[in-house]
């Protein structure tokens, strides 16, 4: 993310200090930032790592762009989510990514349980129709 997007100021960048975007950008070393290629890829919760240039084009993308980023989100995912799973993938403020879920839960794509914290999301594994 830091090397994605060069432009960011430092105070936005301690901004991401908690929970578990933190932890991956307190594990960057300098020397990882100067080097060239892609951004690293880090490891928050246990489920396939996180990838920092989706996580960036996510908090940039709008929309159906960002629905479709959602979506690559699931099919990677290791089974039933909760939220934190997501935001850790895709970033942005809380309602954009409420939005993105309800319209993959209403076209049928996405499968939602539970209530409240116990709230739990997975790909549609059922056919439709």
């Amino acid at each position: 993310m830091i090397r994605a997007r060069p432009e960011r100021k430092l105070s936005q960048v301690l901004e991401q200090v908690d929970g578990p975007r933190g932890q991956a950008l307190g594990s960057v070393t300098l020397t990882e930032l100067r080097e060239s290629g892609a951004p690293p890829i880090v490891h928050v919760d246990g489920g396939p790592p996180v990838n920092l240039v989706l996580l960036d084009r996510a908090e940039r993308a709008r929309g159906m762009e960002f629905v479709g980023l959602v979506r690559r989100v699931f099919a990677e995912a290791p089974g039933w989510v909760a939220i934190g799973y997501l935001r850790a993938r895709v970033g942005g403020p809380r309602w954009k990514l409420h939005h993105a879920l309800r319209r993959l839960v209403g076209q049928g794509e996405v499968e939602r349980t539970g209530a409240t914290s116990g709230t739990r999301y997975r790909i549609n594994t059922r056919p439709r129709g």
